[in-house]
């Protein structure tokens, strides 16, 4: 699947574009991930071993919490709470379980999940209106393991543009649009996402925190 998605955006993207949307919260779009997750869902889902020691997990960006059901799978009990837009979280809720929930804030997430296990968050920190505040909460959850991917960084200061995807590139999954999404990206400094991760001050048990960088991506404004 994932080969199919990768060859097919491919191709969409030498297409011009037939429509194009803006924002995270444009119902067409928020329609497009629920549609494809339930798509998803029918078929046989790929397991997280490395879920399986977690009993609790704050999803930060977590869509139609797709994710949940890869480490329910590892780990069946595990309680999983989504922090998503008013939109997406509204639309996501008929996934809702016992061990499911979504949220509009972190705080919301906090008051039902209690003190988490791990923080999991891929491809959203930057499309926030403050990622520094939503970083600075997250890592004071006091979840001994953190879990980053997708993240997109400046290496020259706090950076606001304009970036655009393939609507089809939203969503677990593939499906065919030539539509495109327009939407705001915020990158933060390096050394502004590292800072709060690495000190003990957002980890008030004192445990040594489990970190894990994946795909991290720099952008810098002056090389354009």
């Amino acid at each position: 699947m994932r080969i199919l998605k990768k060859i097919g955006n491919r191709i969409l993207w030498q297409l011009p574009p037939s429509e194009t949307i803006t924002g995270y919260e444009n119902p067409e779009l928020v329609d497009l991930i629920v549609q494809k997750t339930k798509r998803l869902l029918d078929q046989p889902i790929a397991p997280w071993p490395e879920m399986a020691n977690f009993r609790s997990v704050l999803d930060f960006g977590g869509s139609c919490g797709i994710h949940y059901f890869r480490a329910k799978s590892t780990s069946p009990e595990v309680r999983w709470a989504v922090v998503e837009t008013p939109a997406m979280a509204e639309r996501a809720k008929q996934f809702e379980s016992d061990g499911l929930k979504f949220f509009t804030s972190i705080a919301g997430a906090q008051n039902w999940l209690g003190e988490p296990d791990a923080v999991f968050s891929e491809g959203a920190l930057q499309f926030t209106q403050d990622p520094e505040t939503h970083l600075a909460d997250l890592c004071g959850l006091g979840a001994s393991s953190m879990i980053w991917q997708r993240v997109s960084l400046s290496r020259n200061g706090r950076q606001v543009s304009r970036q655009s995807s393939l609507l089809s590139e939203n969503g677990p999954g593939f499906i065919v649009s030539r539509k495109r999404v327009e939407y705001q990206i915020i990158r933060i400094p390096e050394s502004v996402f590292l800072q709060p991760i690495g000190t003990t001050t957002c980890c008030p048990r004192k445990v040594r925190k489990t970190i894990v960088l994946a795909r991290l991506s720099y952008f810098d404004e002056s090389a354009r």
